[in-house]
């Protein structure tokens, strides 16, 4: 054990400018710089001045030396070796013009990443948000995006982690900047999830903001008797039928508005019982798209008769020839007549949707993923269904022996037949 005295005695030994550490109770030097430690060094700071690098290290990284113990560690480095490097290094810098928005999608690697994003069929808008984030990212680092190697992982994670610690601002938020990078490293460097969200981490598994919220079946009535009101002000009560049809549709087969606008007539095949319609919609986590086969049936399959008599009956063409901005400007409006407010007008009722049918199913994700469109249960869990106090309360009862109200959950839009609200055509 070290006494006191003999503790100074050795403190005295050492120079000044020597960092002291302590090893196994022993007080002793600092581990020796390397050349690896070196070289690390000039490619952080792009110098190969040995007072430059000496000051740096010392006041930047927390490493004592001197410039001369740098100046014996370059000569045992080849020169060859560094200027490779730095060359590298010059390569995967961002010119001055470079920094720009466009400039910088003229990038060969950006050029080759729009074309692969291209093949994914992703929402424009959700395209555009990639590029913008992965420009705003690599401007901060001042680096080209091909220089967002594996290698570079450790440093793209600090990064995220300070912008979701609001300890710097890249002129995107969080999110943005995570799923960019994300895109970058799964169809640029062909980066494996697992090892992805080893660094990054997946945002998908935070609770959704929505996870319990939806349009309860009382306001559902409402809102269409606000909705036929509101047409027939606005003069389009030619549109109510369509308008009707997607409620329906909207509800029972759980479609993203943008997928459901874009759904033709010729997409639907009827049977005698029932009908299924084709469509494209976006896969887990907005990465590319996937087809699914939504069931038409009952009020749905009615619905859309409905909608299709309304308009003489075409064979072909849109099923829903409405915009997107005329369906949210509608929604909103109707919204506002019955004292809600969803910062979502649309997308509220794919969260309707899921509630509504795990509650008739008594909670059975595999199954209501595979009607309403997931490929697994993880996104439906954490954004969409979230498990309500009355289950769990119902589940308790149950294994304590206590007695429930069996209350069998009907799926359905309404307490009414939707034939209530048509109107003679």
């Amino acid at each position: 054990m070290i006494n006191e005295s003999e503790n100074l005695s050795i403190e005295n030994s050492i120079p000044v400018n020597e960092k002291v550490i302590v090893r196994n109770g022993r007080m002793g030097r600092p581990k020796a710089l390397s050349k690896e430690d070196i070289l690390k060094a000039i490619a952080k700071y792009q110098t190969t001045s040995p007072y430059q690098l000496a000051d740096y290290l010392t006041n930047k990284e927390g490493i004592q030396c001197s410039h001369m113990t740098i100046y014996r560690i370059l000569k045992e480095i080849p020169q060859t070796e560094i200027d490779a490097m730095l060359k590298q290094l010059a390569e995967e810098e961002l010119k001055p013009y470079q920094m720009e928005y466009e400039p910088f999608l003229q990038l060969e690697e950006m050029q080759e990443f729009i074309k692969t994003l291209q093949t994914q069929k992703l929402q424009r808008k959700y395209f555009q948000r990639c590029l913008r984030g992965l420009w705003h990212v690599c401007k901060y680092l001042r680096i080209r995006p091909k220089a967002l190697t594996i290698e570079r992982l450790p440093q793209v994670r600090n990064l995220i982690l300070d912008i979701e610690q609001k300890k710097i601002n890249i002129g995107c938020n969080y999110i943005m900047a995570t799923k960019s990078v994300r895109v970058w490293y799964l169809y640029s460097v062909g980066l494996a999830k697992e090892k992805l969200n080893k660094y990054i981490g997946s945002i998908s598994p935070i609770i959704g903001k929505y996870a319990r919220e939806k349009i309860p079946i009382e306001l559902r009535e409402q809102f269409v008797k606000e909705l036929y009101a509101y047409l027939r002000e606005k003069g389009k009560l030619n549109q109510y039928p369509i308008y009707l049809s997607l409620v329906y549709w909207l509800f029972s087969t759980g479609t993203r508005i943008e997928a459901s606008l874009n759904v033709n007539i010729e997409d639907i095949i009827f049977t005698k019982e029932y009908g299924v319609c084709k469509i494209v919609d976006k896969g887990r986590h907005k990465l590319g798209r996937e087809k699914w086969d939504k069931i038409i049936i009952g009020d749905l399959r009615k619905a859309i008769e409905y909608n299709l008599q309304s308009r003489g009956n075409p064979k072909e063409g849109k099923l829903f020839p409405l915009s997107y901005n005329e369906v949210s400007t509608t929604f909103k409006a109707v919204y506002t007549r019955i004292g809600i407010r969803y910062n979502s007008p649309n997308h509220i009722w794919r969260h309707t949707s899921a509630q509504e049918l795990l509650d008739a199913t008594g909670w059975n994700y595999d199954l209501v993923a595979s009607i309403l469109g997931w490929k697994d249960t993880r996104t439906l869990k954490a954004c969409y269904g979230e498990m309500g106090d009355a289950i769990r309360l119902n589940t308790l009862k149950i294994a304590m022996g206590m007695p429930i109200e069996q209350k069998p959950k009907e799926f359905k839009f309404a307490n009414q037949p939707i034939e209530t609200f048509f109107l003679s055509l």
